[in-house]
């Protein structure tokens, strides 16, 4: 059992309180154990198929300090998760981050309900990305994600929207359901090239 403390802070919150507020650190309480096994066959050189089954027991408490209050339902559940993957990776990786090329994926997941009591949900992904780079400097990243939760448990397993990974401009975990669509675009180039630095200056 394991206690963390999750909190996402950027330069950019110290503009103002309200930024500074954005997305507040939560405590959560959570428990894991099972065993899960991964195989992978690749069809082409871009193509590959994939599966995972997992067999887990999962029980996550947010404390009444989280700022979201009962937004983040408590989960207690007995998970066996099969899930099926299709994946073409065409991609260039810098040190980082993909700066060229393309990438499909679609996966499908379902759990059983072993217990009578368990979660029984099942979940569509299909994530497409496409990077385009000009003089080794500026970046296009565009990316397109349709997902869709179906079955008894849908709701105890909502997909969520808002915070700096999904749809920015929104409060972390602000929006939540059973079908999204998240589309975005961005212009990504560097600010600063290097960092010298050294005592008494940076040239001795």
């Amino acid at each position: 059992r394991r206690t963390n403390q999750f909190s996402i802070f950027n330069l950019a919150d110290l503009t103002s309180i309200n930024n500074f507020l954005y997305t507040p650190g939560y405590l959560s309480a959570i428990y894991q154990t099972g065993i899960y096994g991964n195989v992978q066959y690749p069809l082409t050189k871009y193509w590959s198929i994939g599966s995972r089954l997992e067999i887990a027991r999962e029980e996550q408490e947010y404390f009444s300090s989280s700022p979201f209050g009962n937004q983040l339902e408590d989960i207690a559940t007995n998970l066996l998760t099969d899930s099926v993957r299709l994946q073409r990776n065409h991609n260039l990786l810098a040190f980082y981050e993909p700066f060229d090329g393309t990438y499909l994926g679609l996966f499908y997941s379902a759990t059983a309900d072993l217990s009578g009591n368990d979660y029984q949900f099942q979940r569509f992904d299909i994530d497409i990305r496409n990077y385009s780079t000009w003089n080794n400097r500026i970046t296009l990243a565009s990316r397109l994600n349709l997902s869709t939760v179906l079955g008894r448990d849908q709701n105890r397993i909502p997909l969520y929207l808002g915070g700096y990974n999904s749809i920015r401009g929104y409060p972390l975990f602000s929006v939540r359901g059973t079908n999204r669509i998240i589309s975005n675009v961005e212009l990504r180039f560097p600010l600063v090239e290097a960092i010298i630095m050294g005592l008494p200056v940076p040239w001795l």
